[in-house]
């Protein structure tokens, strides 16, 4: 017998344990209410089609993986990244592939509208990084200029850590060395 009732926390739930068993392509509508043991119905009344489901169901594992610690705003930068590199490390174990196909699940059309909250996502965590560095004590005072403001700087390093992680030959340490050396030496 179905379920009568479900909460959207609990298919949010059931979906992230379904991307870390088969992998982000096993969100279906039909599969999502198997596992939650509802009518087809019952996911309906929350998402009103698979790519809605889909994209709260990567927003989600994003905001996941990227939960940051209530004390962060007392890190320096360089702590900040050892964090930022640490969950994509356990991003990466916990949502195997997730990471590198979340993006490949929608069409075209679609796609313009999961970008979106990709870059929703991106803006936080630049905002987040930003406000770290401005209040970092132990940065060099002659790092920053109008050729290379805080918010560019902040910028081309959440790039090259976005990029590390579809790319294996861009290197997370690498890039906590440059950061090193362009900030503190």
């Amino acid at each position: 017998m179905k379920t009568a009732y479900i909460s959207k926390k609990h298919i949010l739930m059931v979906c992230h344990q379904m991307v870390q068993t088969y992998g982000i392509q096993s969100i279906t509508i039909r599969a999502v209410a198997k596992q939650c043991n509802v009518s087809i119905g019952s996911i309906y009344n929350y998402f009103p089609s698979k790519n809605k489901l889909l994209h709260e169901v990567i927003e989600s594992i994003w905001k996941d993986i990227f939960k940051m610690p209530n004390d962060i705003m007392t890190y320096d930068f360089m702590k900040c990244l050892q964090w930022m590199c640490d969950s994509i490390q356990k991003g990466k174990q916990k949502y195997p592939d997730f990471l590198k196909s979340h993006a490949m699940v929608f069409h075209n059309d679609e796609r313009i509208e999961g970008q979106q909250h990709m870059e929703y996502c991106i803006e936080h965590m630049k905002q987040c990084l930003l406000t770290i560095l401005q209040h970092d004590q132990a940065v060099k005072d002659n790092v920053f200029n109008e050729q290379l403001t805080r918010q560019q700087f902040v910028s081309y390093i959440l790039t090259l850590f976005l990029s590390s992680i579809t790319n294996m030959s861009i290197s997370q340490v690498g890039i906590m060395q440059l950061v090193k050396h362009c900030l503190y030496e």
